[in-house]
């Protein structure tokens, strides 16, 4: 008979501890019903397990996987001197496959994904150097106005000139090309006696053009360009507001293009900007054109660079040029020739 009421009490302890929930810290008499452990700071922030999963949480009391973090994480150095911190990825087996770190320096400037599988690191970001996480940005002292990207055999990228063979280099004939030619591909002429400047120059499926040309004939983006007509955008007051110019763009594909434009505008002092509106996504491109006073004097001036290229990055879509100026005066000529309004863009590279 004693054996059997120890039996009882045991088998009903089990039972109790089975379903045993523990809290600690703020509101202990209050625990969340399916909840094995809570701990709760003074802020509800909470340590999470879910009795019935097993999942546990941490700024959350509803964990939808193994471990859910709502909120930041840090990982910190382990104490040598070149990890900043990582976060390991393994297969089912246990294996190390893929990881994720801050290192490669003393001070961890390095953000690496790592193929543990192959003991390589595909993708490294130098975090010294990246300084605009929306638009990219490689600075590795071969940059320059105008040059192009490219890369070593081993995938090593850098800034070149067009004549450094980041493009095809070929003795121009205008108006032929070679077969295969396709409209808005780029070349460098090294014919001096072909009727065209040495330099770069765009295939327009006629004929080659230079790419520093006055021409107003529109843009080049594969058989696109721009629509619409120019309208000054800064006869307002407004300053610090982009404004439509009344100019339309259709961008083919996602990638790089080189973007020349140019424009007489005269006025007193002030900074006149454009960018390219992606009427899709919302995002404003990085500045295309900035034109600038040459004196402080209150005079009219021409603003300069009158004619500019830049490289920037553009995803497939519908764009609107837009203008937007520095202080609210408004310019005596918003496009009197010399060059008149031209747009050109060329893709470069996806």
């Amino acid at each position: 008979m004693k054996n059997f009421i120890y039996t009882i009490i045991l088998t009903s302890a089990l039972a109790y501890s089975a379903e045993a929930q523990v809290k600690v810290g703020s509101n202990p008499t209050t625990i969340t019903p399916g909840a094995n452990m809570e701990v709760e700071s003074t802020n509800g922030q909470k340590f999470y397990i879910d009795k019935t999963t097993g999942n546990v949480g941490i700024g959350t009391n509803s964990p939808a996987a193994k471990l859910h973090i709502k909120g930041l994480i840090y990982t910190d150095t382990d104490g040598s001197a070149t990890e900043g911190g990582e976060i390991r990825f393994s297969d089912a087996t246990g294996g190390k496959l893929w990881g994720i770190d801050n290192s490669g320096k003393a001070n961890g400037s390095f953000l690496r994904f790592v193929n543990y599988s192959t003991g390589t690191v595909p993708i490294k970001i130098d975090t010294n150097n990246v300084t605009s996480l929306l638009n990219f940005k490689l600075a590795n002292g071969t940059q320059g106005a105008g040059k192009v990207l490219t890369s070593d055999a081993n995938g090593l990228a850098s800034w070149a000139t067009a004549s450094a063979g980041s493009v095809p280099q070929m003795s121009l004939t205008s108006p032929t090309a070679p077969a295969g030619t396709t409209v808005g591909q780029l070349a460098y002429n090294t014919n001096a006696n072909s009727g065209l400047p040495v330099g770069l120059a765009y295939w327009d499926g006629s004929k080659w053009v230079p790419t520093g040309s006055n021409s107003t004939q529109g843009g080049y983006l594969g058989s696109s360009s721009y629509t619409g007509t120019y309208n000054c955008p800064f006869t307002g007051s407004a300053s610090e507001v982009y404004v439509p110019a009344g100019i339309q763009l259709a961008v083919p594909s996602d990638g790089w293009y080189t973007v020349q434009m140019g424009l007489s505008i005269r006025s007193d002092c002030n900074d006149y900007h454009f960018v390219l509106f992606n009427t899709v996504t919302g995002v404003l491109s990085p500045n295309i054109y900035d034109v600038y006073c040459v004196t402080n004097a209150s005079v009219i001036n021409y603003m300069t660079p009158r004619d500019q290229s830049r490289m920037v990055y553009l995803y497939k879509g519908n764009y609107i040029l837009q203008g937007k100026k520095t202080n609210s005066i408004v310019p005596a000529s918003c496009n009197e020739g010399n060059p008149n309004f031209y747009l050109n863009i060329a893709k470069i590279t996806n």
